[in-house]
């Protein structure tokens, strides 16, 4: 009999340890037992998960030993008691929460839940629209959520959907209330029509007092399930609830919402963060030789993405932006992966597991700007995705000005990163730069992923002042491109870190630079850039000072028997400051290499420079060699560059300017225009005016639309007896957008007439060109000061004006030495310059000199085929060994120079000023 019973005992133990075990989905995970819901279950349901509620994660610090050690190193390499958050915010920690994976959240029968695909179809309260209704159904919300605040007592109704709008068999509602509610009158609608028409009752209820009330009902098929709110009772106005749940019932030869689909129980791989393709120490611990072909295997770019977003509409998003506008080349960079990839926008705080399983099929994740304000993502969704990446994905984080107070916790990151954010001041940032040049963006201007850094500067409408830089950081994140940001801080503001076998990239440049081309490129290369394997070489990884190939430095490149001589420069991270020391390591190491630094100890408060020489010996294989260069300060805080050399297969070829730089407002221009008598001149066949007004319509058409450009003239109306001769002055054209046109009709309806009053004319620079700012003045005339104008007063009266002014003289057929002298010191007063001109052509040149900084130039090689264009002054062109020539077309005439370009070495051509004329020539320099 004894037996008997503790057979019972055992069955009943067994039965029940059953059931939770088939609530809990461990039975459906591994295939076993049928896909049905007891007519029962409902009101007892498991608890949903909670954050608080999630255990470490296999792979986590906690869990997994060979993702990250227990004890985890400092920046300098020693060990540290624990991952604290560093005095100062300015020393590298690994990542608080370094989790790669955990068990999926559990089934806990309730279909209207976000975990399990629920969707809120309506309200019907004005207030609570959009992402404020999800808070009915989202277990992951912050805070309560009720009908509170009126003191309507109409019935309040709320319809909610499951999965797909899959029909469902439901048996029962809870309802979770605040503690004001004392007595509600329920009533429960079902349909399987739309979330408007087709309802039924199929339940009504008062639900006494209690945090939790529950209405049930005979298991019914629903699409739609409608909870209607009719009285409250104990005087309170509203409806005080929290939450609305629906659960799944069963009954024979029913099929479960989760059996139907399994993709809803989709959970990534713990295994996947431990993938052998990508290392999980930070990268440069060996500095490896590069690889001149590196593999292209594996997933070479995005093509597949979801979009998560902080609200549910995709319009601020910047992949949007630049979709809709249908620019697809700039420069050499095509963006035609706007049109390869396909886009899913989700709203972030409905992203759950799933989403990332096989059935969707998405190969890369995009944060747009989510601030997780008042509605965070839900953690389980944050754990699967970092899992996720592992397994060989991409995750972009793109961070923004508005961003603020205090900012988007990426703590659930694999690895530590905090940023500084500057808020949305549209405030203009003047310091960019690279650290690390790669695949996905560098800056070699014919190659795809050019971005033109410089002239991201130059905008006037560019907002980085508004970066997010990163100020908290772990030694896996590697730095590319750093910016000055409005609070002064100089930091990285977009990084990359390898994770397992996939790839994370933190962008925090602000979403309103998507109006500048560079930025539009550097979307797009985030795309672009391919993952598992990435190919990326973190040659910067983060740490408290970086260290660089200085910006304008040439590619190194071995040699045998040279001198190879790498400028460096080592770079502040967040306003650290200390004194140096810089070592270095070959790999493989190479026997008698001599290698030095100047200096070999620099003091970094900011930016400081040093030089390597390294010279390889005689018989050495020529083959490529990863060079470690390591900087140690006085408290052992230390870090590394790897710089890749690989034999020379190109040259360099850099096009400069050796002019003299016009007013810093050089796109104000005042031309001031000598029409006195002694212009009637014959000059060969014409006079000396027709060939300045011809020599005027050339410069003019020359000149860029954005000139701001206008006429004075002198001269032009009283005779040299009139008494007003030497106030004859007047600006006919002001200073305006540039109007070709206009000027040459105002400047050819006078003929030369009177005396030159010079300096009169030039002092009234100042009063043109105030609402304007300053600019550049170019005054042409064919003699001297005939009226008796003093230049050396003029030059005090110019400069006490305080408007950035250059006035440059261009002395048309001027051949008197003292003439020439006196102009010269008068121009060069004013910071600008005396020009002599004989011809119209030197007339053309000089003026074009006077008048602008930007020299397009093209390079074509012995074939007569165009290689490379660029402007004077920018990037230098990177070009096989060859002959080549380049042309300038600035002037009456082409400007041209041959030039060979070897491999290894830097060719370099300026533009200079030789005897009235430009000339292109090779440097001095």
């Amino acid at each position: 009999m004894k037996k008997i019973i503790f057979a019972v005992i055992a069955l009943f133990l067994l039965a029940n340890a059953g059931l939770v075990a088939y609530r809990l989905g461990w039975l459906a995970r591994l295939g076993l037992g049928p896909a049905t819901l007891p007519a029962s279950a409902g009101a007892a349901a498991l608890p949903r998960e909670t954050p608080s509620q999630a255990a470490p994660l296999a792979g986590s610090p906690a869990a997994d030993p060979v993702a990250a050690p227990s004890t985890p190193a400092s920046p300098n390499g020693e060990a540290a008691s624990a991952p604290a958050a560093p005095a100062g915010g300015m020393t590298a920690t690994p990542g608080s929460q370094a989790a790669a994976a955990q068990a999926a959240p559990a089934y806990d029968g309730d279909v209207s839940s976000l975990n399990w695909g629920g969707t809120v179809e309506s309200m019907n309260q004005t207030s609570v629209t959009g992402q404020y209704a999800i808070d009915a159904i989202d277990d992951n919300k912050n805070g309560g959520f009720g009908w509170g605040g009126t003191f309507d007592k109409t019935p309040k109704e709320i319809v909610v959907s499951f999965y797909e709008h899959e029909s469902v068999l439901v048996d029962h509602v809870t309802i979770d209330f605040f503690d004001q509610a004392t007595k509600a009158d329920v009533e429960v609608w079902t349909s399987m029509t739309s979330a408007t028409d087709g309802f039924a009752r199929v339940a009504e209820a008062s639900l006494e007092k209690g945090l939790v009330g529950t209405v049930r009902f005979a298991p019914v098929e629903a699409k739609f399930v409608k909870t209607r709110l009719l009285r409250n009772g104990g005087g309170y106005a509203s409806f005080p609830f929290k939450s609305v749940h629906v659960f799944e019932a069963g009954r024979q030869g029913y099929t479960t919402l989760l059996a139907r689909h399994p993709e809803l129980t989709f959970w990534p791989s713990p295994a996947g963060a431990a993938g052998p393709s990508s290392p999980v120490v930070p990268p440069v611990a060996a500095c490896a030789p590069p690889v001149e072909n590196p593999p292209t295997s594996g997933r070479s770019e995005s093509r597949r993405v979801l979009i998560l977003t902080e609200d549910d509409k995709p319009g601020g998003d910047t992949l949007q932006s630049l979709r809709d506008d249908k620019v697809r080349q700039i420069g050499p960079t095509n963006l035609s992966i706007l049109d390869r990839a396909e886009f899913t926008y989700k709203m972030a705080r409905l992203a759950r597991a799933w989403l990332l399983g096989p059935k969707y099929g998405f190969d890369t994740v995009v944060m747009s700007c989510v601030c997780e304000r008042a509605r965070p993502m839900s953690a389980s969704f944050k754990r699967a995705l970092v899992a996720w990446v592992g397994e060989g994905h991409k995750l972009i984080v793109r961070d923004s000005d508005h961003c603020t107070r205090p900012g988007p916790d990426l703590t659930w990151l694999p690895y530590r990163l905090k940023t500084n954010n500057p808020g949305n001041l549209g405030a203009k940032g003047t310091d960019l730069r690279f650290v690390e040049q790669n695949w996905m963006a560098h800056a070699r201007p014919r190659r795809e992923g050019f971005v033109d850094v410089p002239g991201w500067v130059a905008d006037p409408g560019n907002e980085l002042g508004d970066s997010n830089t990163v100020f908290e950081w772990d030694p896996h994140w590697c730095g590319q491109l750093a910016v000055r940001n409005a609070k002064g801080v100089f930091g990285f503001s977009q990084t990359y870190a390898h994770y397992g076998r996939g790839l994370i990239i933190y962008d925090g440049f602000d979403r309103d630079n998507v109006r500048i081309s560079s930025h539009r490129v550097l979307l797009a290369r985030q795309l672009v850039q391919g993952f598992n394997p990435d190919n990326l070489v973190c040659s910067a990884p983060m740490g408290d000072f970086i260290i660089a190939s200085a910006p304008d430095a040439p590619r190194p490149a071995l040699a045998i028997g040279q001198d190879l001589r790498l400028p460096l420069t080592v770079l502040s991270n967040q306003g650290y400051k200390g004194r140096v020391t810089l070592s270095v390591a070959a790999t493989p190491a190479v026997s008698g290499l001599t290698a030095t630094f100047d200096p070999p100890v620099v003091d970094v408060a900011g930016e400081a420079g040093s030089t390597l020489t390294m010279t390889l010996p005689a018989g050495t294989p020529v083959r490529p060699m990863g060079v470690a260069v390591t900087g140690v300060d006085a408290h052992g805080v230390s870090n590394t560059a790897c710089i890749g050399l690989v034999p020379p297969r190109e040259g360099e070829l850099a096009v400069i300017s050796a002019l003299p730089h016009p007013s810093k407002s050089r796109k104000n221009l005042e031309i001031i225009l000598d029409a006195s008598g002694s212009m009637k001149t014959m000059l060969g066949k014409k006079s000396r005016w027709d060939t300045a007004l011809e020599t005027l319509e050339q410069v003019l058409t020359k000149l860029p639309d954005d000139f701001n450009v206008g006429l004075r003239m002198y001269g032009h109306r009283e005779a040299s007896t009139s008494p007003r001769t030497c106030t004859d002055s007047q600006l006919v054209v002001p200073i305006r957008k540039l109007d070709r046109a206009g000027i040459l009709r105002q400047a050819s309806s006078f003929k030369p007439k009177g005396e030159t009053p010079l300096i009169y004319s030039a002092l009234q620079a100042p009063s043109d060109l105030k609402a304007a700012g300053g600019g550049t003045v170019i005054l042409i005339t064919d003699g001297e000061e005939s009226c008796k104008g003093d230049p050396v007063q003029a030059a005090a009266t110019l400069k006490a004006s305080g408007l950035d002014i250059a006035l440059n003289i261009v002395g048309f057929t001027v051949t008197g030495q003292k003439v020439q002298k006196d102009l010269t010191a008068f121009a060069q007063s004013t910071g600008g310059r005396f020009f002599a001109a004989q011809s119209g052509e030197a007339l053309a040149d000089a003026l074009l000199v006077a008048a602008v900084d930007r020299f397009p130039y093209v390079v074509f090689d012995a074939s007569g085929k165009q290689v490379a264009a660029g402007e004077a002054g920018g990037p230098a062109e990177e070009l096989p060994p060859g002959e080549y020539k380049v042309v300038i077309n600035i002037g009456a005439q082409p400007m041209t120079a041959t030039v060979r370009v070897e491999p290894g070495k830097r060719q370099t051509v300026q533009i200079v000023a030789r005897n009235d004329r430009l000339v292109l020539e090779p440097s001095t320099r």
